[in-house]
């Protein structure tokens, strides 16, 4: 394969990348606000969207715990993505060595790309286990996930 060959092979990888973190952006944004979790107690139906849970858990108190969810399943994501977009998209005009710097975040950032879904996951059965309630998940958990994998397919598509 030529120099040239491999520029341009490189060059629709990040393409795809960035076409895949827009996506992934997008599919987060929304599924922030979708319903969830439904948690049965016996006092009926709690419906939780990912933002209402923190602003939930802060109002009880629970600081720390909100504090990692909205550090781990909403800033890192974000993070992430928009770093994915900066290196592989033309919107921005960095340079070559800026733009590896970025590339590099990126990949060492996928070893850590599930565990936003795995902290969603914890708090579903650590809610389970404690036989106090039952929880549904709601569209946002797929959208979310899906997201997550969209950011992660991303990030192992980047060409240098």
């Amino acid at each position: 394969m030529t120099v040239k060959e491999a520029n341009e092979d490189a060059r629709a990888g990040n393409q795809n990348a960035a076409t895949l973190a827009l996506l992934s952006q997008l599919t987060l944004a929304i599924a922030l606000f979708q319903p969830f979790m439904a948690i049965t107690i016996i006092d009926g139906v709690r419906r939780y969207s990912l933002v209402s849970g923190i602003v939930s858990l802060a109002q009880s108190g629970d600081w720390l715990l909100a504090f990692l969810i909205v550090g781990f399943s909403v800033a890192f994501p974000l993070v992430k993505n928009a770093f994915l977009l900066a290196a592989t998209s033309g919107w921005l005009n960095l340079s070559r060595e800026c733009r590896q710097k970025l590339h590099h975040v990126a990949a060492q950032a996928v070893k850590y790309s599930m565990l936003d879904v795995f902290v969603a996951a914890i708090l579903v059965v650590v809610l389970k286990v404690s036989g106090q309630a039952t929880v549904a998940i709601g569209s946002g958990t797929v959208l979310f996930c899906i997201a997550i994998a969209m950011s992660a397919w991303a990030s192992s598509s980047l060409k240098s």
